[in-house]
């Protein structure tokens, strides 16, 4: 008996047909898989240091005041405040995402020394002693808490405090400039956006809808008119250059200063002459050379 063309045809290809369809719903399996994978780590990754208790300062010898105060939602929040013995000028530093402030006792005294200044390092929840777990929102609102604690203790406004953001800290930073303005705000390595970067290393996943931490400072830069220092490596290989030089671009400063440093990775030490390019565009703040624009 003689089967027809068309039939002999269909019964060659319904194996194909059942094997792609199989392929295509493992595919799918795997993709649904890492994005939800990706979804619940997101914290993970994006507060690496967040559980890493560390207690006391990783130089004795250097006196700091150890603090303690609570955010908006009663979360208790630590801290250690280095008071400058002339100068009522108020620092806020706000670290990246896989340190704590036990590690930066070294960096507070230099720039203490350097920018005349007292230095207020703080730990945000779940870091260091803090209390409770970070997300963009929490840690944002740590901050305000922080601001406002050292404005208190130091007699003065939060738009007269010197603002400091590495990495991470740098999207902590320029919320609180955005907000309240600053007599200063410096950025150490830090990003645009931290889910522009996301959405480029995890180019096959609709990060730009899911993620949580946006952290999306081009946009709030842009409601910070006071005086800016920022400083990056060419060779940061956590936040490419072209990130930071997006930043700086749409910060509407008249009073802003690029710093590049050639040959500089992400995680190695603050150069010296960092230090001193700082203190130089400090020196004009304090001189008056450096105002916020109309």
């Amino acid at each position: 008996m003689n089967v027809p063309l068309a039939k002999q045809r269909t019964a060659r290809e319904r194996p194909f047909y059942r094997r792609a369809a199989i392929s295509l719903k493992l595919l799918g399996l795997v993709y649904f898989s890492s994005l939800g994978y990706w979804m619940y780590s997101e914290n993970d990754w994006m507060f690496p240091g967040a559980g890493i208790e560390s207690e006391g300062s990783s130089l004795p010898e250097v006196a700091m005041e150890a603090v303690d105060f609570t955010s908006a939602d009663g979360t208790r929040l630590h801290g250690s405040l280095l008071v400058h013995p002339s100068s009522t000028t108020a620092l806020l530093f706000c670290h990246g995402n896989g340190e704590n402030m036990a590690a930066l006792t070294e960096e507070a005294k230099l720039l203490s020394q350097y920018l005349d200044s007292s230095v207020l390092l703080f730990d945000y929840r779940g870091f260091g002693q803090s209390r409770g777990k970070p997300t963009e929102k929490a840690i944002l609102a740590d901050a305000e808490a922080a601001s406002a604690w050292l404005a208190q203790r130091m007699q003065t406004s939060q738009d007269q405090l010197l603002l400091y953001g590495r990495s991470l800290g740098g999207g902590v930073a320029i919320h609180l400039a955005s907000r309240h303005q600053a007599r200063g705000l410096i950025l150490d390595r830090t990003f645009s956006s931290a889910v522009e970067l996301a959405a480029r290393r995890f180019w096959w996943l609709p990060v730009r809808l899911v993620m949580r931490n946006p952290f999306l400072s081009i946009v709030k830069i842009r409601n910070y008119r006071g005086p800016l220092f920022q400083v990056h490596g060419d060779e940061d290989e956590i936040i490419p250059l072209w990130s930071a030089e997006n930043l700086f671009a749409a910060c509407p400063s008249n009073h802003k200063e690029f710093h590049l440093v050639e040959g500089w990775k992400h995680q190695a030490a603050f150069p010296e002459q960092s230090y001193l390019r700082m203190q130089q565009w400090w020196s004009r703040l304090k001189a008056g050379e450096l105002q916020p624009a109309n």
